[in-house]
């Protein structure tokens, strides 16, 4: 619903916006495809992860549209598309995964904008999609990760964090310091 009414306010004020601030502070993670509808309502296009995924029964019973392949590939890209009237700003820290990491991770290989804040504490080629599964014998519960990850730019694979383009101090107030950065402009 909130999605779905930024999109709009963007789409139909898109001449009049320059300067947007996105916030993945603290932020779990979630719907990747978020950030994605974002972007569209600005006129940007950002790149695309890539990755394998190996297919197992516990992979076909959370994700019936894998049954049928044995890896489900998926292409990596980082072709990108800007709207150069807007100027992107993304505000992170250790606690940004996931989704929110995957925010980051476009918006730094794809340079679409600027990133504030501290470095994330996890790779931004990693591992993901990890249904929960329990042992048949002890009712353990466990996950198990079956995709691998890969982010946009290959030549950044072996990064293992994604470091702001300005380093937001614990003491500073990130949000201030972005608008700081917008007013001096």
């Amino acid at each position: 619903y909130y999605l779905s009414k930024i999109n709009t306010y963007l789409r139909e004020n898109l001449d009049d916006i320059k300067h947007v601030i996105i916030d993945v502070r603290d932020n779990p993670g979630g719907d990747s495809t978020a950030f994605e509808k974002i972007l569209q309502a600005l006129n940007i296009k950002a790149g695309d992860f890539g990755g394998i995924t190996r297919v197992s029964d516990i992979a076909t019973k959370f994700y019936p549209y894998l049954n049928s392949m044995e890896y489900k590939e998926f292409e990596r890209s980082n072709n990108i598309v800007k709207n150069e009237n807007i100027e992107l700003y993304v505000i992170m820290n250790e606690s940004s995964f996931s989704s929110a990491q995957w925010v980051a991770t476009l918006v730094k290989d794809g340079e679409l904008g600027t990133l504030l804040g501290k470095p994330s504490r996890n790779r931004p080629s990693s591992f993901g999609n990890a249904p929960s599964f329990e042992l048949a014998k002890t009712k353990l519960m466990g996950q198990i990760s079956i995709t691998k990850w890969l982010r946009p730019d290959d030549s950044k694979d072996q990064e293992e964090t994604i470091k702001p383009d300005i380093i937001v101090e614990d003491w500073q107030d990130p949000l201030e310091k972005t608008l700081k950065l917008i007013e001096s402009k």
